[in-house]
């Protein structure tokens, strides 16, 4: 059984109401390979190459809507965006900004720690002094001649960082012990030389982040460090040669302020036609951005496209509209609608009904919303404009002047009786 648009974005919008019970959700970053070369000087020509000086990997989370083509740290896309930030000195510093999937992170010969200095409570670094010489380190604390690295999330703008949640990681070993505005740092997994490990940990500790030695990786390793945070710790290695560690960050943000009610799928418009786009706002908002995208003729989506960038939303409201009149010139069987608060700019949702914008296959003179069906929300439009006498003035009575004679009335009205659930496309 079909349910009618009318109740079908009725029980939309109520099981969006059940969803705002939680207030924070989980964001988790793609799975991010950094490599570390062991025991190597680089070839001082190479350009992704990072060696001594101050460098970060930036775990940054932005909602910037309008990326540029390339990954910088200073404008990235939405999304998590991992980079290597380079200080390439002297003074004054220009930071250099690597991808990480092209970025080779070096410890040089300088990073080398004989064995017989590190003592036996540092079994977590998997040192095997039986075969072992040296243990290699990048330092929590900046050395000569050594890469200096950190951990940051300062490139976030002051918007995304109100959106994340304070909370609190519940780490098993208690190295955090208090809700804040956390980013939770995994190892996913390790390739390296065989019978090489990899570690972090903090200076004047023997309790690891993260180590792959003993029980391997576990949900006991973790690094945590703060939104808008600058952060260093050590990194070791019990072997030279290449190293290829995967990351995935995470962290908890606000629930979205606004939730579309509408499309809710299965939408037909023609090109040049209206749809009533509807939302739910939650929580304070001086507005809300729409966009849209749709599927093209090679299968792939195109980019958003603005539809409005800043609209009046009411909190109050059962559910707020917008009339959305679909481009002329737009076809395609995959409409996706997004919302945004216009404020900051961050997507809060994407409807997970789609429209189908193409063209009728016949004309139907009593369909006011150009929708390729005459049902109620055509009756509704005719309805508000009944014995209008000057449509001149409003686009024919936003179409319910159907008979084009500036006058809504019982002329109109029988346009729509004669048409009155057409259907003329496949709703398959």
């Amino acid at each position: 059984m079909k349910l009618s648009r009318i109740t079908a974005i009725l029980v939309a919008y109520f099981v969006i109401l059940s969803a705002h019970a939680d207030t924070c959700q989980e964001q988790r970053s793609e799975v991010v390979t950094i490599t570390y070369v062991v025991d190597v000087f680089p070839d001082p020509d190479d350009p992704n190459a990072v060696d001594i000086l101050h460098t970060d990997i930036d775990f940054a989370h932005t909602c910037t809507l309008n990326p540029p083509a390339d990954w910088q740290i200073a404008d990235p896309p939405i999304g998590w965006n991992p980079n290597i930030s380079h200080d390439d000195g002297p003074f004054p510093n220009v930071d250099r900004h690597i991808p990480t999937t092209d970025a080779r992170i070096y410890l040089n010969p300088n990073a080398r720690l004989p064995i017989e200095q590190i003592p036996p409570q540092f079994s977590f670094l998997g040192i095997d002094p039986n075969m072992d010489e040296y243990f290699w380190f990048l330092p929590e604390n900046q050395q000569t001649g050594i890469l200096y690295i950190g951990w940051s999330a300062e490139n976030m703008t002051q918007d995304d960082r109100d959106r994340v949640c304070h909370w609190d990681p519940n780490d098993p070993l208690d190295r955090v012990t208090f809700a804040a505005q956390w980013i939770e740092l995994r190892v996913r997994e390790v390739r390296g030389p065989e019978g090489g490990h990899f570690s972090i940990w903090p200076s004047g500790s023997t309790i690891p982040w993260i180590s792959t030695f003993d029980q391997g990786l576990d949900q006991e390793d973790a690094y945590y460090f703060p939104v808008g945070g600058h952060t260093h710790t050590n990194q070791g290695f019990s072997k030279p040669g290449v190293y290829e560690v995967d990351y995935q960050g995470r962290f908890m943000t606000h629930d979205p302020v606004h939730t579309l009610i509408t499309p809710i799928g299965g939408e037909q418009v023609a090109a040049g036609g209206e749809f009533d786009i509807a939302w739910k706002t939650e929580g304070d908002s001086q507005g809300v951005r729409l966009d849209y995208q749709f599927l093209q003729s090679d299968g792939s989506f195109s980019a958003w496209t603005l539809i409005e960038d800043s609209i009046a939303t009411d909190p109050n409201a059962v559910a707020n509209t917008y009339v959305w009149v679909a481009p002329a010139d737009l076809e395609s069987d995959v409409v996706r609608i997004r919302i945004s608060d216009a404020s900051n700019k961050c997507p809060d949702d994407v409807a997970d009904g789609t429209i189908r914008v193409a063209p009728c296959d016949v004309e139907l003179p009593g369909d006011i919303y150009v929708d390729c069906v005459v049902d109620i929300l055509d009756l509704l439009r005719l309805v508000q404009w009944w014995l209008e006498d000057n449509c001149d003035q409003t686009q024919n009575c936003q179409n319910a002047d159907i008979t084009r004679d500036s006058l809504v009335d019982f002329r109109d009205f029988g346009n729509i009786v004669v048409d009155w659930l057409t259907k003329p496309y496949d709703e398959s």
